[in-house]
């Protein structure tokens, strides 16, 4: 549950490591701007991250794999696709490390080729 952060705009880093709970990032919608990195690792329940679509720019590492119930990456393609459509760019200063998560979601390419969240 993190209902208790639903009212932030603004973290130094997002780091969701081996939460064999959490489903989704729904009470992170408010999100804008992550100043660090984002590490999702390692949590088995986890469907989606589209409520992260508003996040835009990183200023580290976007980490995310083992997460194997994962499958709607949505919220990711602000990060990884800086001048859509082509996506031939990101707006993620560090690595990009995306694999072994559901099907939708393995790699970048995954991500970029679903779209941006409806």
């Amino acid at each position: 549950d993190l209902s208790g952060f639903s009212g932030l705009t603004t973290m130094s880093a997002l780091r969701i490591l081996k939460n064999g709970a959490l489903t989704d990032l729904d009470d992170l919608s408010g999100l804008n701007t992550i100043v660090v990195d984002i590490l999702i690792i390692e949590n088995t329940a986890l469907q989606n991250v589209n409520e992260l679509d508003n996040i835009t720019s990183l200023g580290d590492d976007l980490f995310v794999f083992n997460n194997p119930a994962l499958s709607t990456c949505c919220g990711f393609y602000g990060l990884l696709c800086a001048d859509a459509p082509a996506c031939t760019a990101n707006n993620v200063a560090g690595d990009v490390l995306i694999f072994n998560n559901g099907a939708g979601c393995n790699d970048e390419l995954d991500i970029t080729a679903g779209g941006p969240c409806p």
